[in-house]
């Protein structure tokens, strides 16, 4: 059971409030291992009137990134002086991390495999486009998914050799950042950029051709073969 240190001791609150290296040293060892642990465990909310799940980080790299971010963001001059000293910290640091998360699910196309439609519960997209094993999509869903599925198996079909690689290994087969680059004799530095800049290419894609709608779907239900 993790302990609360704020806002239960005020010299330490105001050290926080004044950003002393030695206060947020103290406060970030208090609180690290329950904000990653909600990171890995995933969570729920809602978009688009849909009840959504994000299904927490699996690997190592993705984790650092959201701690890190969370942690600079709690650390920020607005949040110390936004935090009101009266409810638990941790509720408030949690908060931020969920934030974190929902803002890179916008911003990165890749997050998209770890979020899925409650209801659909992992769905597999057959040959037809219907989810199997859950009830048919709405018409307007359905045809979103279609097209949606066939821009990514084109951007797929122009990268590179090696970003192809990338997309089945990392993407696809949900290998970690350094097991791709052993599978591919890479640098493993190499394989990060590459994602990154697969990721960031293929969202400015589908915003480009007003596919974004569809996106609050797992990527792991559309059919990507490079």
């Amino acid at each position: 059971m993790y302990m609360e240190i704020l806002p239960d001791n005020r010299l330490l609150l105001d050290a926080f409030r004044r950003a002393e290296p030695e206060a947020l040293e103290i406060v970030y060892r208090a609180y690290v291992e329950r904000v990653a642990a909600m990171l890995r465990r995933g969570f729920e909310f809602s978009s688009r009137g849909q009840q959504m799940r994000f299904s927490g980080y699996r690997d190592p790299d993705d984790l650092q990134d959201a701690l890190q971010e969370t942690f600079m963001g709690a650390f920020s001059t607005g949040a110390r002086k936004g935090y009101n000293g009266l409810d638990p910290f941790s509720s408030y640091l949690m908060a931020i991390a969920r934030n974190v998360v929902l803002q890179r699910f916008r911003k990165d196309l890749s997050r998209l495999r770890c979020f899925m439609s409650l209801q659909a519960a992992e769905p597999e997209l057959s040959d037809q486009g219907s989810l199997a094993g859950a009830a048919a999509p709405a018409p307007d869903v359905a045809a979103g998914l279609g097209e949606l599925r066939r821009l990514v198996k084109a951007f797929v079909a122009s990268l590179t050799e090696e970003q192809r690689r990338i997309v089945r290994l990392y993407f696809i087969e949900r290998l970690s950042q350094e097991a791709t680059a052993e599978s591919l004799a890479l640098n493993r530095n190499r394989v990060r950029k590459q994602i990154r800049t697969i990721r960031k290419k293929l969202f400015r894609r589908i915003q480009r051709e007003g596919l974004d709608a569809a996106l609050p779907f797992s990527l792991d239900a559309i059919e990507v073969k490079p």
